[in-house]
């Protein structure tokens, strides 16, 4: 048990630290794909670098299993042997045990929200018709929401946009496809199942949710579509946005961060 929590406490101050840094490093620059392999990277690291033999980051803390080492005393006078049977002390209420079931319990309150939204997605993606937009293929939602996209699922309600305001959508979710930007999204979600409690892990997948946003923008804009068209689309958003978590949403609400990095230039 010990092992286990000096584990966990390794891993949660190198998240700290690393979110920290990215602060510092990262806050006003347009390196988005620097960022992300940063954000990636230091999850990964957060997990790994405990079983790694470097004194200087997996010294902090020491693995060393305690070995108890039992003692029997005999104490004997003269014949014959006297034998004192102490009375047990009545037993304590067992603290760590009830840690443990709370943080199991939360966890797994987590885990089940995270398959359920699974679960929701293959019953979208059942439910849906293909169609394709500039060669771009697409899931027709049945009910008014914002577009999402999971991996290669494409999901938008065409009914809902015009023609040029339709492909700016597409090409946005068609870039979260492209670059396997789920597989962020999982990492950090999986994430925050194991260690809910630690305010930074909250912080670290809101940071990564915004950068995959940034990502998707700039490759908007660089797909010739005019920025203030585009801006003005963002901001006169109406449909509600999906509560899947494990989905990128065009829909965010962090709207105001990212027009203001499109209109940011671009960092030397």
């Amino acid at each position: 048990m010990k092992i286990l929590l000096s584990y966990i406490i390794q891993v949660n101050i190198a998240i700290v630290l690393f979110y920290l840094l990215y602060k510092i490093l990262f806050q006003r620059d347009t390196f988005f794909y620097v960022r992300r392999w940063y954000l990636l990277g230091a999850i990964l690291f957060s997990f790994i670098y405990p079983f790694l033999p470097i004194d200087a980051l997996g010294g902090l803390i020491q693995f060393q299993k305690e070995t108890a080492v039992a003692t029997t005393a005999t104490v004997t006078f003269g014949t014959p042997t006297m034998m004192v049977v102490a009375e047990e002390a009545p037993a304590d209420i067992n603290w760590t045990n009830i840690v443990i079931i709370l943080y199991a319990t939360v966890s797994a309150i987590f885990l089940l929200r995270f398959l359920w939204q699974f679960v929701r997605l293959v019953q979208y993606r059942r439910q849906s018709e293909v169609h394709s937009y500039s060669n771009i293929t697409y899931r027709q939602l049945e009910h008014k929401q914002a577009p999402f996209s999971f991996f290669k699922w494409i999901f938008v309600d065409a009914k809902l946009h015009s023609e040029e305001k339709l492909q700016q959508v597409l090409i946005h979710e068609h870039i979260h496809a492209e670059h396997w930007h789920s597989l962020d999204v999982i990492l950090s979600e999986l994430t925050r199942i194991v260690f809910w409690w630690n305010p930074f892990v909250w912080l670290m997948k809101k940071e990564i949710v915004i950068n995959l946003e940034y990502i998707a923008d700039n490759g908007v804009l660089g797909e010739g579509v005019d920025r203030r068209d585009y801006q003005y689309h963002l901001l006169h958003l109406t449909y509600p946005a999906t509560n899947l978590q494990l989905t990128n949403n065009f829909n965010v609400s962090q709207l105001k961060q990212r027009i203001t990095m499109m209109n940011s230039e671009k960092t030397p």
